[in-house]
């Protein structure tokens, strides 16, 4: 009798074993899932972060910019007092409209020395280039 008593047991106690395995793998499977959920959670709340920190940066920048675009037109304005300036290019225009006489004398001849382009020489074609059918 002692043989069939064992054999029982040893049933009993690998039953046990296994329905302990059972309910460590079912708890694993909820580990899992909820690790997955809480890993999609974090990389949107990373992704949302992420994104508030760029519009901050871009509104901090466009700050900065406004700023700096300010105070360079309030240090290039001139004082109330003086005079504005002409610009530049502007005595060179005035110099070649009081003088029309030495326009009218040099002609196309100080155009031609005054741009590059037409100082250049066309390529000639060569004669011996003939189009092939």
């Amino acid at each position: 009798m002692e043989t069939t008593t064992k054999p029982a047991r040893e049933a009993r106690a690998t039953d046990r074993v296994l329905e302990a395995l059972s309910t460590l793998a079912a708890l694993l499977d909820r580990s899992i899932k909820e690790v997955q959920a809480l890993d999609s959670d974090f990389q949107n709340r990373l992704l949302q972060a992420v994104h508030e920190t760029e519009s901050s940066l871009q509104s901090q920048a466009a700050q900065h910019l406004d700023a700096a675009l300010a105070a360079a037109k309030k240090a290039a304005a001139p004082p109330a007092s003086a005079k504005p300036a002409a610009p530049a290019g502007a005595e060179a225009v005035m110099k070649e409209i009081e003088r029309p006489e030495k326009r009218r004398e040099s002609g196309a001849r100080v155009l031609s020395e005054r741009h590059p382009l037409r100082r250049q020489r066309r390529p000639q074609v060569r004669a011996s280039c003939k189009m092939t059918a």
